[in-house]
């Protein structure tokens, strides 16, 4: 997660905690989501024997915390064939599910390769609708290994919201029908350096960003914030897009989950929905809020509250179900941009980023493409 002053966080931490309290969505309290959604509800649930081997992977030693050129080509290798397992279509065209987002140019003159975002996609079956996107993101890139030789597993943040959007497009994917409008599985690289991986996606999307009804990411969703015995999930984006508080409230939840809606205003921009916001697509980003083991080594799988992951993953599949069916006509409509969004606008190098990063021991990766042919002009 992008991170912000620990002051901050301290100073907002008890009005998180008070807004739990007072907006927390208790399990029954609102029927179940409209009729044509539930067309496409699946019996299965969503488990946290599922969610946990993915954790268990990604967050192993053995992937260097997600941030050097080897573990995270394991990570995307492990993601690419989780995809073709599901028969996902592949996002980026001829490039399949990897969009490469390009540096700059090095002294060999060769054109370096900052990452790469891997996406899939469940087309829409109503023609009408198809090409309306729903987006279920969660980033997989990490802090990787310091100077020190310490590992940085990243297990919470963000192995954790990897495997619940694994597990969704499981969920579609073996339904044996398809939603009304498209859903698209994206997981961006580089949102440890300010966000760059859904920066570049925005910037060079597979079709016009306007066509994306939601997009929905999500955080460090396997705890809770600063450890505290609580059972909230925090909701933030709601209010800038219509009908999108009821959407989730609508949703029944178990004893041990309660929702509370927050305004972004209050958080900022502090995951991969900032690039979205600033071109006005409605979203929703799902948080449990920071703990003391944040951007430390000591975030590794065997902290992580495996059944709280499963029913996150639950909550947000059924949103995901509900805004794909929905008969209403596309919400594009946010309310505004907040002055947050100067950062996501900023035009210099990832690395320009106000905290320090953790560094990588292995260089850049190198290829000799043009960037130019990153923009992909394919049509789905």
């Amino acid at each position: 997660m992008l991170k912000t002053m620990k002051s901050e966080i301290a100073r907002i931490a008890a009005l998180l905690i008070a807004s739990a309290v007072s907006s927390a969505t208790p399990a029954g309290e609102k029927p179940a989501a409209d009729a044509t959604a539930s067309n496409l509800k699946s019996t299965a649930v969503i488990s946290a024997d599922a969610v946990r081997p993915h954790v268990e992977y990604l967050a192993s030693p053995r992937l260097e915390g997600r941030g050097t050129a080897r573990g995270k080509k394991l990570a995307r290798d492990y993601l690419c064939r989780q995809f073709e397992e599901l028969q996902l279509e592949p996002l980026f065209g001829k490039s399949g599910y990897i969009q490469e987002i390009p540096g700059l140019v090095d002294k060999q003159g060769e054109r370096t390769i900052l990452g790469r975002n891997i996406g899939g996609w469940i087309r829409g079956s109503d023609p009408k609708l198809c090409d309306e996107y729903v987006i279920l993101s969660a980033h997989y890139d990490h802090l990787g290994v310091d100077k020190d030789g310490r590992i940085y597993t990243g297990a919470d943040d963000n192995a954790g919201s990897v495997a619940m959007m694994l597990e969704v497009a499981r969920k579609f994917s073996t339904a044996g029908k398809r939603p009304r409008r498209s859903l698209v599985f994206l997981s961006c690289d580089l949102e440890e350096k300010l966000l760059w991986g859904s920066r570049w996606f925005v910037a060079h999307p597979p079709w016009p960003i306007q066509q994306v009804k939601l997009f929905i990411t999500a955080e460090m969703i396997g705890r809770t914030l600063g450890d505290l015995p609580m059972k909230t999930i925090f909701v933030l984006g709601a209010e800038r897009g219509e009908g999108l508080r009821d959407k989730v409230n609508e949703v029944k939840l178990p004893a041990d989950l309660e929702v509370a809606h927050l305004g972004i205003d209050i958080v900022g921009t502090r995951s991969d929905y900032g690039p979205f916001q600033s071109e006005k697509v409605p979203f929703l980003f799902f948080s449990g809020g920071e703990h003391p083991d944040y951007h430390t080594p000591r975030d590794t799988a065997d902290r992580v509250d495996y059944n709280r992951v499963a029913h996150v993953s639950n909550l947000i599949d059924s949103i995901c179900r509900s805004v794909a069916q929905a008969d209403t006509p596309r919400s594009g409509s946010i309310n505004r941009v907040t002055s947050s969004m100067k950062s996501v606008r900023c035009t210099a190098s990832p690395t320009c980023c106000s905290r320090p990063m953790t560094p990588s021991k292995t260089p850049p990766e190198k290829t000799t493409r043009d960037p130019a042919s990153r923009r992909c002009s394919a049509s789905l």
